[in-house]
């Protein structure tokens, strides 16, 4: 916590820490939910993937930033977002967080802008067909559980579809399908 009577010390150039003295001497370092926010439009700004979702997921700043930016462009660029992350628990976790709202007009208004609407109704289908196509045609194997994921998160949850992937998974016998096989009856 902050006390009172805290100055400001130093600004990390290009970071998001900032450095203060507190009234006894010590020295704190803050991470300013502004300036995590700035950084992180910046870094949406140059498609940046990999550097903004690990920016977000350390301060706890909701994942649905990386898609409200600005939702098009993101759209276009899924398949990028999937590369730069390029791990699989990953891409789960920003499927899992996914909410049909606008997230800078809910928690991270701007400021200075006009008020946005917050509700952005089949955005999550959206964005789960997207990236479900993206995943499809780079790996379907080493993204498997993601596949599964963005059918699961669907609005209504496409089960049906997912179990079938499962029994096509199951019933195949090749050595990518054996470690599949593996990792789904891990997770089930």
């Amino acid at each position: 916590a902050v006390e009172r009577g805290a100055r400001i010390v130093a600004v990390v150039p290009h970071d998001v820490r900032l450095i203060l003295q507190m009234p006894r001497g010590n020295l704190e370092v803050v991470a300013p939910r502004a300036l995590v926010l700035a950084a992180a439009r910046e870094q949406l700004d140059q498609f940046q993937y990999n550097s903004v979702f690990q920016l977000l997921r350390k301060h706890r700043v909701n994942l649905n930033l990386i898609v409200d930016h600005d939702e098009e462009r993101f759209l276009s660029s899924v398949t990028d977002f999937i590369t730069a992350v390029d791990n699989p628990d990953y891409i789960n976790l920003f499927l899992a967080e996914l909410k049909d709202e606008n997230v800078i007009a809910s928690m991270y208004p701007r400021p200075g802008t006009a008020p946005i609407a917050a509700a952005r109704p089949g955005k999550v289908n959206r964005i789960c067909d997207a990236v479900h196509a993206a995943l499809q045609q780079l790996d379907a194997d080493k993204y498997l559980f993601s596949i599964l994921t963005a059918h699961v998160r669907h609005v209504p949850p496409a089960l049906s579809t997912a179990l079938e992937i499962v029994r096509g998974v199951r019933d195949t016998t090749d050595t990518h399908a054996s470690a599949a096989q593996e990792r789904t009856r891990a997770a089930l």
